[in-house]
């Protein structure tokens, strides 16, 4: 799994068990004989429910770095109760694509996306990722979980905006409110939002 730095993700484990909410448990270990977060049930549920299918939430390190996500099924390291998991915490780099197909696909609300759908969201999100590094004109890449989460949210709207215009005629966008004239410069309300992490201007 690779996730920015300080910032919130869900691990998953699928046990097999099913009722272990309150006994099985996760930890992060730096890889260099110490826990980085401790073995803890905090924040685990069973989803779906009797699935014995568990999910955490948990926050990144603050450093990048290659660290190891350790499940137990009863609290304890014991031959047979572990299973782990890499995490690489990395920062972005050009190229980056902000966010997730699964996220997209519930933003868009499509419950069962097809192959068509996930491999057309898929560039949706490839192309709003670009148009986001192309703005930002980073020489570095971004570095504060903060940063990246405004991008990613940034990219959700964007991509939104892109799966719209594959499925209407160009320039009108239907939604709730009925069908809706799109203006030329669709990108500039989502350029006020990431003006922050700009790092180079063109000259006047």
């Amino acid at each position: 799994m690779n996730v920015p730095p300080v910032f919130p993700y869900e691990a998953v484990f699928q046990s097999g068990v099913t009722g272990l909410v309150g006994t099985v448990a996760l930890g992060l270990l730096d890889n260099q004989g110490a826990y980085t977060d401790a073995l803890s049930t905090a924040d685990i549920i069973e989803t779906p429910a009797g699935s014995g299918v568990y999910v955490a939430n948990r926050t990144s390190p603050d450093t990048e770095g290659q660290y190891t996500l350790i499940w137990t099924i009863d609290g304890t390291t014991a031959p047979g109760s572990v299973t782990v998991e890499e995490l690489f915490v990395t920062f972005s780099t050009p190229g980056t694509v902000y966010g997730t197909v699964d996220e997209l696909a519930r933003i868009l609300q499509i419950s069962s996306p097809t192959v068509d759908q996930t491999a057309a969201m898929t560039r949706c999100l490839q192309a709003a990722s670009y148009e986001a590094d192309a703005f930002m004109a980073r020489s570095s890449p971004l570095s504060d979980g903060r940063q990246i989460q405004l991008a990613t949210e940034v990219v959700y709207e964007r991509a939104r905006e892109h799966w719209q215009q594959q499925e209407v005629s160009f320039g009108i966008w239907n939604d709730a409110a009925g069908a809706l004239v799109i203006g030329r410069d669709t990108w500039a309300r989502h350029g006020l939002k990431l003006l922050p992490l700009r790092q180079h201007f063109g000259l006047a």
